[in-house]
């Protein structure tokens, strides 16, 4: 269940709208700015949040490249 995040061109805040289904974009007629209530909003470029545990891998064998020097 993917958000989406647009951003209002009217005060650069940036608002996530929930959607159920991935590769359904919200209905562009109801987005509405959480701050100032304006319509105009664009869809931008989302970033992820990566967590990691400090001595665990990802990678079963531990040879895989994302590990390469991240060890402290």
């Amino acid at each position: 269940m993917p958000f989406y995040e647009y951003q209002c061109e009217q005060c650069s805040r940036v608002n996530e709208f929930f959607v159920r289904k991935a590769g359904d974009a919200p209905d562009r007629s109801t987005l509405i700015c959480a701050r100032c209530g304006g319509t105009h909003l664009r869809r931008i470029l989302s970033t992820i949040a990566v967590r990691s545990i400090k001595g665990v891998s990802a990678c079963p064998t531990g040879t895989c490249p994302l590990n390469q020097g991240s060890r402290d």
